[in-house]
């Protein structure tokens, strides 16, 4: 919506214009409309809304990696060849939780026949690793993916001694201790040639949870267990696994030990991309539990807090458990969906344990959900639906705006806006890609919309899925361009999701389905998202397009001057890597970190000219001394453009344009500013990669008023940090607080006490 608020004052100027009787001529638009001389090569014509496919949100679960209710499956492993991979057909499409049994590899004093002395688990002393990845490709087979963890408890029976139990019958048997704790060197070393074989498979790996200590892997109850042994573990599976699979461990307490951070202010804790803390997060095996989760929490409040942005790159999850009353400490927590409602879009809950608790599932299962979210609280749709369906992340389009008609000689457009409504964000990185597809399947092409041609006018921003924020909107846009071979006809609009490893493609795609109450929303043979249509019309490529390409890329000689005049303003007056700061932090969903740098000063074009006029071949502006210094440099004055020493040799003049999206300027030779700084007569103004005037924005750490123009007293803007978050202020001092701000192409919210949301 921001783009149309820009034109009331100029429509203004237009309506005067008519009512004085001189007439109102369509302008020429460099971005939209067939001209009846031709079409310029590479341009866009204006976006129209279509409604091609449904965007309301389906009720139905939507099959997708790394997320949702989980089965799980207990893999024991022993010393020597007898050990098999396991087939995981009967996993297909979903979640498992691998629970890796290695008590085995530990001394068990002899008891029992057992072990008496610890084992290194190599090639040499089991088949173990063979087994392992066996079962991992089983799992790539078939669109599965895992969250995996390992303990040295036998088949996950929970015995740390021999223990007296009554049956379901109420007969006495005995329970044999299951608990084999190695030294702390031996599980170092197991975790090494485990995490091995993890590392293979990241497309697979969800996240390993750090296990290793106590019975099931639930770090309590060991006698392992130290502060120290604590780091040394997190460390070594930090240190053997790859960035793109994140760990987790039982407890905010332990994150807090571990990096150092006072569990009492955890909710200041905010890490950094790059850093490794910014792997760590927590698995909760007490989920809901009780007012602290079963002494999973320490304060639920600040450690949900910390968990709101923890949760956004890490995988939080666990088993929900019967609730245990404490009278001494009255709570709301509650384990149903009206309470995840509320509180697990904070903690960016993404997976649960289907088979436990048994209970509390069934009472989900019964129950109708009577929530705030009016689409399933329609009275049919059940507490247990209504939490499967927003697990994780779950994408819905909302709506599609797309070059309705366009010639093969233009550009292609499209903005489509994206919801998440899961709870929690997508922690892998997914490649995506454009395709276009013709309705008789004759022509296809697929764009990677990572690896995009800017010289032919070529764009791509929010493409990152990641930080399409859970509970949030994102605005993907896409320019691209179209195949000289296309013929005129119709043809289908994707978008595909999908895992890519680049040179070996030996992972799985595990491709992302978008979550439309449509059934042709997803294309299970291109493993696509499909959008909407367009059709390629006849048309004819203006004759002096060539010398409008010339113009485009000769004027960057002028423009160099413009830039770093402009540039320097904003980066003499404090302006400090904001994207940088921003994309650290994890919020950055726009490509503007790819925005080219400004060209440095000593730069010349290749005929030797110093920016001498907007595209003037071989020019060098006549060469003013310094005693005589011009009136006007590097600038546009009343459509004339001034040289740096203030000569006038460029014939072209400027003047102002606009259609329904915004305005833009553009030269009598067809040459308009993109992607850059321009002085206007006497103002500057920063013009999009689209040509359009921004407005209302921080750009560059300046502030752009409502008439696109900086308002010069405002500069200097720049991203702050300190332990509570993120901020942005200016050289003034001022900073946003309960709003939205526009910050180098991306909108963010700041709350009242300033800090980044």
């Amino acid at each position: 919506m921001k783009r149309f608020r820009k034109i009331t004052s100029f429509l203004v100027a237009a309506s005067l214009v008519v009512s004085l009787g001189m007439g109102f001529a369509p302008v020429d638009n460099p971005m939209d409309e067939v001209q009846a001389e031709g079409v310029k090569a590479h341009t866009t014509r204006e976006l129209t809304a279509i409604n091609d496919i449904n965007y309301k949100e389906s009720l139905s679960d939507t099959v997708n990696p790394y997320r949702g209710f989980y089965k799980s499956t207990c893999l024991s492993y022993t010393r020597g060849d007898g050990n098999s991979a396991k087939d995981m057909s009967g996993y297909k499409n979903s979640l498992v939780h691998l629970r890796i049994d290695l008590s085995d590899f530990a001394d068990h004093n002899g008891k029992d026949g057992g072990p008496t002395s610890d084992c290194e688990i190599d090639d040499t002393t089991t088949n173990l690793l063979t087994a392992l990845e066996g079962t991992l490709q089983s799992l790539r087979e078939n669109n599965a993916t895992a969250v995996a963890r390992i303990a040295y408890d036998k088949n996950y029976s929970g015995y740390t001694k021999d223990t007296w139990v009554k049956d379901d019958q109420g007969n006495d048997v005995l329970k044999k201790q299951s608990v084999w704790e190695p030294s702390i060197d031996t599980v170092l070393q197991n975790q090494q040639a485990v995490g091995e074989i993890f590392a293979k498979y990241p497309d697979v790996i969800a996240s390993v949870e750090c296990g290793v200590f106590g019975p099931w892997g639930e770090m309590h109850s060991s006698t392992l267990m130290t502060d120290e042994t604590l780091s040394k573990v997190i460390n070594k599976w930090l240190e053997v696994l790859p960035e793109s699979i994140t760990i987790s461990v039982r407890q905010p307490e332990f994150y807090a030990k571990w990096s150092g951070v006072a569990i009492g202010s955890i909710d200041s804790d905010v890490s950094v991309a790059g850093t490794q803390s910014y792997r760590v997060g927590v698995y909760n095996d007490g989920y809901l539990g009780s007012y602290d989760d079963l002494g999973t929490f320490r304060n639920r409040d600040k450690e949900v807090a910390w968990l709101s942005n923890q949760a956004k790159h890490t995988l939080y999850g666990g088993e929900i458990v019967l609730f245990q009353e404490n009278s001494s400490h009255p709570t709301d927590v509650q384990n149903n969906a009206i309470y995840m409602e509320k509180e697990a879009f904070k903690t960016h809950t993404s997976y649960l344990n289907i088979g436990w608790n048994d209970k509390v599932i069934q009472a989900m299962r019964d129950k109708a959900f009577t929530g705030q979210d009016s689409l399933y609280a329609n009275g049919n749709t059940s507490e247990l639906d209504y939490v499967q369906n927003h697990l994780g992340y779950r994408f819905v389009v909302r709506g599609v705006k797309l070059t309705k008609e366009t010639t093969k000689y233009e550009n292609f457009a499209m903005e489509t806006e994206i919801e998440n409504v899961g709870f929690a964000n997508l922690i892998k990185e997914k490649k995506a890609f454009l395709v276009i597809k013709s309705a008789d399947g004759k022509y296809e092409k697929s764009y990677d919309l990572g690896l995009l041609d800017a010289s032919v006018g070529e764009l791509a921003s929010n493409i990152d899925s990641r930080y399409w924020d859970s509970a949030s909107k994102t605005v993907v846009k896409l320019n691209v361009d179209i195949p000289d071979d296309f013929e005129l006809g119709d043809y289908s609009v994707y978008i595909k999701l999908i895992t890519s490893d680049n040179d070996h493609n030996e992972y799985g795609t595990f491709p992302i389905r978008f979550s439309n109450d449509d059934a042709k929303i997803f294309d299970e043979t291109m493993e696509a998202n499909y959008l909407g249509s367009f059709t390629i019309v006849e048309g004819e490529l203006e004759e002096d397009n060539n010398n409008n390409d010339n113009n485009n890329n000769n004027n960057n000689n002028s423009n160099n001057d413009s830039n770093n005049n402009g540039n320097n303003n904003s980066n003499n007056n404090g302006n400090n890597n904001s994207n940088n700061d921003s994309n650290s932090n994890g919020n950055n969903n726009s490509n503007n970190s790819s925005k080219p740098e400004p060209p440095m000063a000593d730069e010349k074009g290749e005929n030797g000219n110093q920016g001498a006029g907007n595209g003037a071949n071989g020019t060098d502006g006549g060469g003013a001394s310094a005693s005589n210094a011009p009136t006007y440099s590097s600038e546009w004055i009343n459509g004339k453009w001034y040289n740096p020493d203030g000569t006038q040799t460029y014939e072209a003049t400027l003047s102002w344009k606009c259609n329904s999206t915004g305005w833009w300027v553009e030269d009598t030779s067809g040459w308009y500013p993109a992607g850059q700084w321009q002085k206007i007569d006497g103002k500057w103004y920063y013009f999009t990669e689209n040509g359009y005037m921004d407005y209302s924005e921080y750009r560059d750490g300046c502030w752009l008023g409502s008439d696109g123009a900086w308002v010069e007293e405002y500069y200097g803007g720049h991203w702050c940090k300190n332990s509570t978050g993120w901020w942005y202020e200016d050289s003034s001092g001022w900073c946003p607080h309960s709003q939205y701000l526009w910050i180098d192409g991306t909108e963010y919210y700041f709350k009242s006490d300033g800090y980044l949301k």
